[in-house]
């Protein structure tokens, strides 16, 4: 009989990410973890529809506990569903002897803990939905009204599709002039292009004029702060051992080209951008969590990283797309992304890029900041699995000017 494993924040995240779900936000379901080797919630956040097409509900979390992830445990140690109403009305999966447990939440359903992104893009299909039906009973009037007199005009919206679903990948890629973010999307090759609107769009709107049907690409973002791209660094990324090797981490040499790249295009001091990560001390769960002390340096943007940076920054936002942004004072934005508008966008404004390298072990990420004419941006390379004192993700958050 093979022996039982007592479950681990490293282990269980392993097994769900082999399972196939997600660590990143969308629409297909994804798990938010611990953030340390000493938590012990992970929930996991439910699709609209299961395999089937069938709806989950709030009955539907206990079944895909019980009758989905359950069998999926057995070589754990003593995993069982149980009701414990303080974390979860639907269950969780808890195991023997262990503090670690497993609830489910709703993507579609909104309030704490949701994924109200998600809920904004749903908003959008049901608002052309009742412009299509003629009834214009609208969440966002003002959005709609805006859309219809700019966007579609004397045309006619006669289907919507929420497409945010397919999360569609965005690996860094390396050519002749740098690194970009690529997309991986059906009909793009992967190579670097700024005409990503089919890529990424959340909601697609088709319009007919006449004879001729259009399909609008809607990018649909919520909140004051929102991602542009998250990307691995491992070596499904960067073959055959990822940007960042831990036998590099190791003896603080780094040679692999793409990681050497990165460090050469923010002007990261390799020996501070080390000891981040190498000097990180766990945290224990039951401890009260501070704001990381940072080490702040700044790093000149000459002719030539800016010039780096914006073909980057390019390949990163795009155009070719209407960009629909939802703040938190439940305004929509409307933003006519063409490639007059990229240009704009990512337009560096910022004479430096400011680095913050956390201290004394304090935390495994390093923010980049800098500012164009339309966005505050905030790149970071980090660490997100328990247990792993190396990178294995890097981002790029962004603050309109609005």
């Amino acid at each position: 009989m093979a022996t039982k494993v007592t479950p681990t924040v490293q282990n269980i995240t392993k097994l769900l990410t082999d399972l196939g779900v997600s660590d990143s936000e969308n629409l297909t379901g994804y798990f938010d973890g611990p953030k340390s080797a000493t938590g012990k919630k992970f929930i996991i956040f439910l699709p609209q529809k299961n395999r089937l097409g069938q709806a989950y509900t709030d009955k539907g979390r206990k079944d895909f506990l019980v009758n989905e992830l359950l069998p999926s445990l057995t070589g754990f140690k003593g995993p069982k569903f149980e009701i414990v109403k303080k974390n979860s009305t639907g269950g969780q999966i808890s195991f023997t002897g262990s503090q670690i447990f497993i609830i489910t939440k709703l993507i579609a359903k909104k309030g704490a803990g949701a994924s109200k992104g998600a809920a904004f893009e749903y908003d959008l299909e049901k608002d052309f939905n009742q412009l299509i039906k003629g009834t214009n009973r609208f969440l966002y009037p003002d959005f709609m009204k805006e859309f219809q007199d700019m966007v579609i005009k004397d045309g006619t919206v006669i289907s919507v599709e929420v497409t945010g679903k397919k999360n569609t990948a965005r690996p860094l890629r390396f050519d002749n002039k740098g690194i970009y973010c690529s997309m991986k999307a059906p009909g793009m090759s992967g190579a670097r292009t700024t005409n990503i609107g089919v890529g990424l769009a959340d909601v697609k709107v088709k319009v007919k004029y006449g004879n001729v049907v259009k399909t609008l690409d809607l990018s649909a973002k919520y909140g004051n702060t929102v991602t542009f791209f998250n990307s691995g660094l491992g070596s499904n990324t960067f073959p055959p051992s990822g940007a960042f090797p831990n036998d590099e981490f190791k003896s603080g040499v780094f040679e692999t080209e793409s990681g050497l790249a990165i460090l050469e295009l923010f002007g990261l001091d390799a020996q501070r951008f080390r000891d981040v990560f190498v000097k990180y001390k766990e945290k224990s769960s039951v401890m009260k969590k501070v704001k990381a002390p940072k080490y702040e340096e700044t790093v000149q943007i000459t002719a030539e990283r800016k010039v780096e940076l914006e073909g980057f920054l390019k390949t990163i936002i795009g155009h070719n797309f209407y960009l629909c942004h939802l703040d938190d004072k439940k305004n929509v934005h409307l933003f006519n992304m063409t490639e007059k508008f990229l240009n704009e966008a990512a337009s560096i404004t910022s004479t430096s890029l400011k680095i913050l390298y956390p201290i004394g072990g304090s935390a495994k990420r390093i923010d980049i900041k800098l500012e164009t004419k339309l966005y505050e941006l905030i790149f970071n390379i980090r660490s997100k699995a328990a247990g792993i004192t190396y990178p294995t993700h890097i981002m790029c958050d962004y603050k309109f000017k609005h």
